[in-house]
């Protein structure tokens, strides 16, 4: 018994005299190591070292990268509204991309005097119906007309809101709150029906699809018919609201985050080693 002992006291010794040299080195030691014995081989019984904060600060920045990515490659599309990552940090954890949001800021307005080309200044989105009745919604339209009359937006759908379908229609006109007129081949002028314009309660919340669409999600909510602070405007479209010089910054910062993130790592996996130096 007196002989375990004083191996154990001669251990402990052992024990403290490499944590202080590592304390001299001014590495952290976490204070859940504990070294016991068993057959004469040291070993831990509990080691925590939490790399989860610095992966996740590095899968954070690099969603984050993914999303201003989409946006620069976007910024000559029209109607496109950039997207931004939001983030939540919880203790211990690092940050984490909770949600994507939109900014539904608006973009430029460029006049084109072509008078099929319809932009939305304010509020709203066009809505449009897919051929299998689906809705779609879109801040950009080019309006054409198809063989049998019905009027339709540049990738074929058709517009919501819109009651009368003619064949041989001329002199396209669209007022300020999307009322569509036509003349008639005889001149007259008709009116075919007016633009759908919808809102949500969070459009921050919509989603972007292909071709400039916008699909409602649980967090947009449902699209309600709205013409509050909203205007229509003939011959022009919106460009897209992507600040570029504003994400091309955001993407060296990322960078510089991952890069920061990753050295953490290397520094606590050299810690780790000299740790487990101890039990030699």
């Amino acid at each position: 018994m007196q002989c375990t002992k004083m191996r154990a006291t001669a251990q402990n010794h052992l024990f403290l005299q490499k944590k202080n040299e590592l304390s001299d080195k001014h590495l952290y030691l976490p204070q859940s190591i504990m070294l016991v014995e068993r057959e004469q081989i040291w070993y831990y019984k509990s080691m925590s070292i939490d790399f989860s904060s610095s992966i996740n600060g590095i899968r954070s920045a690099i969603h984050t990268n993914s999303v201003r990515a989409n946006n620069v490659a976007n910024v000559n599309s029209k109607g496109f509204k950039s997207s931004r990552s939001v983030q939540s940090d919880s203790a211990g954890s690092g940050p984490r991309v909770s949600a994507v949001s939109l900014d539904i800021s608006q973009g430029p307005i460029r006049l084109t005097q072509n008078p099929t080309d319809i932009a939305l200044e304010g509020k709203g989105f066009f809505q449009v119906e897919t051929p299998n009745g689906d809705k779609r919604y879109t801040r950009s339209l080019k309006i054409q007309q198809s063989p049998d009359g019905k009027l339709l937006d540049q990738h074929g759908n058709q517009l919501s809101g819109v009651t009368q379908n003619r064949e041989g229609l001329k002199g396209l006109e669209v007022s300020q709150d999307g009322s569509i007129f036509f003349q008639d081949p005889d001149g007259t002028t008709v009116k075919v029906g007016q633009l759908m314009v919808v809102d949500f309660n969070n459009p921050q919340g919509l989603e972007h699809e292909n071709n400039g669409y916008f699909k409602p999600t649980v967090a947009s909510g449902q699209a309600m018919a709205s013409s509050q602070g909203m205007k229509v405007i003939q011959g022009a479209e919106e460009m897209s609201n992507v600040d570029l010089a504003k994400q091309m910054t955001g993407q060296m910062i990322d960078e510089k985050t991952v890069a920061a993130n990753a050295d953490v790592i290397r520094t606590q996996d050299d810690m780790l080693g000299e740790i487990i130096d101890l039990k030699g």
